[in-house]
């Protein structure tokens, strides 16, 4: 990240929001397993909509209207393309 970067980590209770962090920072070690960082080359948007996708969304305009409404809650509307 560069130092002007916002990163938002969403995802529903559970998900392991707080685990990703407190391994990050050192609270939790990290017993097996490895992280990766994808999809670096798409916009917030592109990514909202391909996780969408990934977990059984079709309708490619609903998909658009809520990966825009999410955006426009966390005020990332700018990064919808």
């Amino acid at each position: 990240m560069k130092g002007d970067e916002l990163v938002y980590l969403i995802g529903k209770t559970g998900s392991g929001k707080s685990s990703l962090l407190k391994m990050l920072y050192g609270e939790l070690p990290l017993g097996e397993g490895t992280g990766e960082v994808l999809l670096t080359d798409r916009s917030v948007g592109d990514n909202l909509k391909f996780v969408m996708g990934a977990t059984g969304w079709h309708d490619k305009r609903l998909m658009e209207r809520r990966a825009l409404e999410v955006l426009q809650l966390v005020g990332l509307e700018q990064k919808s393309m």
